[in-house]
């Protein structure tokens, strides 16, 4: 437990000191898709097999840091005698990014949110139910590089957390596609 408090206030202190500029709230809409892949080897693999997810966010800024929501959907067929199952997580977040060059920019992102495990089959016969959900807390980072205004390319790390009984500590890798959309006047208004 220690580890962790101390991993997250790492993130949150390194975010704070990261060099960034005052950035007026909503002023972008960020779309974000992308491809992800579960890299884990944890106990939950011995069962089930990972398959290809997909990922959307929605990232705006506010102030000195950026605001997000989202949702990641990732299919595990199974290795065993138990059924397969959809993992649909949806999340909020906030994140910082660093621009180091005119195109490269890195970033990194908290996120806090629902994960919820749709069995295959009326009922999952281990546990009696054909859904779990849990409380899920994420941590990622990655690179993003402009390509053509406002389209860019990028990768990123996750590491999420999942409070099942046992504990999933699950990795993600991802890549994908994001467009800015510079925000007008009646969206800003929606928020003041």
């Amino acid at each position: 437990m220690i580890r962790r408090s101390a991993a997250l206030t790492g993130v949150v202190l390194l975010g704070m000191a990261l060099p960034s500029s005052a950035q007026e709230p909503f002023s972008v809409i960020e779309l974000q898709g992308q491809w992800s892949s579960d890299i884990s080897r944890a106990p939950l693999h011995q069962h089930w097999a990972p398959g290809r997810g997909a990922v959307f966010n929605v990232v705006m800024p506010f102030y000195a840091g950026d605001f997000e929501f989202g949702g990641a959907v990732h299919r595990y067929a199974t290795r065993s005698d138990a059924p397969g199952f959809a993992a649909l997580w949806l999340y909020a977040g906030w994140g910082v990014h660093y621009q180091w060059r005119e195109r490269l920019t890195a970033y990194g992102t908290a996120r806090l949110g629902n994960y919820r495990m749709s069995f295959d089959g009326a009922e999952d016969r281990y546990t009696g139910v054909s859904a779990e959900s849990e409380l899920a807390l994420g941590v990622g980072g990655g690179l993003s590089l402009l390509v053509a205004d406002p389209v860019s390319v990028y990768v990123r790390v996750d590491r999420l957390r999942v409070e099942t009984l046992p504990v999933l500590n699950l990795w993600y890798v991802s890549g994908g596609l994001s467009v800015r959309i510079r925000a007008g006047a009646g969206w800003k208004a929606f928020f003041e």
